[in-house]
């Protein structure tokens, strides 16, 4: 169970009809789903003109509609079918909108048809001008596998051992249906249309704030997650230590005893690697199933944690709260603060970096979904060559880190988190080898503070201003971003996953 990661929110979503197409006519060997539809990935990335990052392949389905049998000689139906169809809106031609997921609707032939099944995708890009300029470019396009490949791609032989349901039974036949050489992939004309339907959502508000606040912007300024939310991201074992820690501080010896039975069945379970195939699971973050039987073990500890908090700081439910796990989801604790202020950034360096992100074109889909936020990207920075999407706000970056004195000439980051309107979402940055620099900047104005844990048990937040001034913090620790009044929040977060100078997690 110390291996259970949940979710404590989640981004928006932006699905805006005019920012989306629906691609259609491909054919199945071209939507299969292997490595994320590589395929499609591959036909995008070569037809997709060069000025357009790779766009959000929201849903695919492979058989959507039969292709039309050949028509017979002297009959014209097909042409006025053929007619009707062009004229008509794209809801009309058995095209879907973006509320389509994984449902197919399909016309079935006659069996003398013999018609071959096609694939739709809607592929969003990150606005509307980009959409129809790709619309008009894509539609009617040519596509062969000598048009997406590389001639030595096309020489090696792929999914030959892909079988159906079991791939253990050897009475089970190959796939031989998606079983091609990529040379062998069919070529077809790509049909493009436009998208009616919209598809979008606002970032994910915690559940208890849901019934009193509707929206980010109905939030009040400076307020913390509830305390089961603060201390969600951790693993079994470090809730149940904590736990125990400080029950055997207030003498309940009683929850004391419950806190060594999970200390005991965690060591115990973290011994055995594999799972009962018959387990029931759940989604992690990550996509990923974990057993039943682990995110329980987690829940029952985190309950004991905000138990054990409430008793500690004594600004917790009482008994009868505390036996209720409807009410320790909503139990607030303030645990001791130390409010820093990150170091003042020269005017020059804020004026560049807001002016960027106020006009930044945002990818159409968010990075770390788990998350509570209005935008979220990513900018890696072991990239070859220029950035032609983000290049600018790269270089600003850049600037600033190299000239401010917080930031030793030998820190490296791998990576920039670029988001817009990022709240609450207590987590833990897990895949992180040193400490983080953090910067927020817009026209918000009380509160958006970052809170980061501190303390062997977590018993010190440290409240961190960093609106218009850089702040080091460890994102290896729990943290999130309180709530703020005024407008836009954005966060520049500078972060290091490489070995190149681990550090030591700061206590």
């Amino acid at each position: 169970s110390s291996r259970v990661n949940f979710k404590t929110g989640g981004t928006a979503t932006h699905a805006h009809a005019q920012c989306s197409l629906w691609i259609g006519d491909l054919p199945l060997p071209w939507t299969r789903h292997g490595g994320k539809y590589k395929r499609l990935r591959a036909l995008l990335f070569a037809h997709v003109p060069r000025d357009v990052p790779m766009p959000w392949i929201k849903t695919v389905v492979r058989k959507g509609y039969r292709s039309r049998p050949p028509k017979k000689t002297g009959d014209n139906s097909n042409d006025r079918e053929e007619s009707q169809n062009h004229n008509a809106s794209p809801s009309q031609q058995q095209q879907p909108n973006t509320t389509t997921s994984t449902s197919t609707s399909t016309s079935t032939p006659s069996p003398k048809n013999h018609a071959e099944y096609l694939g739709y995708a809607i592929v969003v890009f990150r606005d509307a001008d980009e959409a129809n300029a790709v619309r008009t470019y894509l539609d009617g396009t040519q596509v062969s596998p000598q048009t997406v490949y590389r001639p030595q791609q096309l020489e090696i032989l792929e999914d030959t051992t892909i079988t159906t349901k079991n791939e253990n039974d050897s009475n089970t036949p190959p796939n031989n249906k998606d079983a091609l050489e990529l040379g062998a992939l069919p070529s077809f004309v790509l049909k493009v249309r436009a998208v009616e339907n919209s598809d979008s959502s606002a970032l994910q508000l915690p559940e208890h704030w849901k019934d009193e606040y509707r929206t980010i912007e109905s939030l009040p300024s400076k307020l913390d997650p509830p305390l089961m939310e603060q201390l969600r991201p951790l693993p079994a074992q470090e809730l149940q230590r904590r736990a125990q820690t400080f029950l055997r501080e207030a003498g309940d010896l009683g929850v004391q005893e419950n806190c060594k039975s999970l200390l005991a069945t965690e060591a115990r379970d973290d011994k055995v690697d594999d799972v009962d195939d018959n387990d029931h699971v759940q989604t992690t973050t990550q996509g990923g199933k974990k057993p039943l039987r682990d995110v329980e073990e987690h829940q029952q500890a985190l309950e004991l944690a905000v138990s054990a908090y409430s008793k500690k700081f004594s600004h917790g439910a009482d008994d009868e709260q505390q036996a209720s796990p409807l009410s320790l989801s909503k139990v607030m604790v303030k645990r001791q603060e130390v409010h820093l202020q990150g170091e003042v950034v020269p005017q020059m360096y804020l004026d560049r970096l807001l002016e960027l992100l106020q006009s930044l074109r945002w990818p159409a889909q968010n990075e770390r979904q788990g998350l509570s936020a209005e935008r979220y990207l990513v900018l890696p920075t072991n990239i070859r060559g220029a950035d032609p999407h983000y290049g600018d706000l790269r270089e600003a970056c850049q600037e600033l880190m190299e000239n401010h004195p917080l930031v030793p000439s030998t820190y490296y980051y791998s990576g920039i988190a670029v988001t817009k309107n990022f709240v609450a979402s207590p987590h833990v940055d897990v895949l992180d080898q040193t400490y983080q620099f953090a910067i927020s900047l817009g026209s918000f104005s009380s509160g958006g503070e970052l809170c980061v844990e501190r303390g062997q048990d977590g018993e010190t937040i440290h409240v961190v201003e960093t609106k218009n001034r850089l702040a080091q913090v460890d994102g290896r620790r729990v943290h999130w971003v309180r709530t703020w009044e005024g407008g836009d929040r954005y966060s520049l977060i500078f972060y290091d996953t490489s070995d190149r100078n681990p550090t030591p997690v700061i206590e």
